[in-house]
């Protein structure tokens, strides 16, 4: 379980910061930056806040993909790794 547990947490940060470089290359974190309300705005200015969020949604996916709720505490893992990646 503990190997199953590290893939995740190494799949799931990696695959986090694809997105999120993806989605500053592309534009839309800039666009949350400028157009968004004063909540959003700030948490994209946030690589932490950015980071936390993808891994939770990337986290809530395998949860339900894979019916294992053992992943919950994933994004607490991730996250850290998911940041200095960016």
């Amino acid at each position: 379980m503990e190997v199953k547990f590290l893939n995740a947490v190494i799949l799931v940060s990696f695959l986090a910061a694809f997105v999120l470089l993806f989605l500053r290359k592309i534009g839309i974190i800039e666009h949350v930056q400028v157009k968004g309300n004063e909540f959003f705005s700030k948490m994209a200015h946030c690589d932490f806040c950015l980071s936390w969020w993808m891994c939770c949604l990337l986290t809530f996916i395998l949860i339900v993909l894979s019916h294992d709720a053992g992943y919950t505490a994933l994004p607490l893992f991730a996250t850290p790794l998911t940041r200095y990646l960016l």
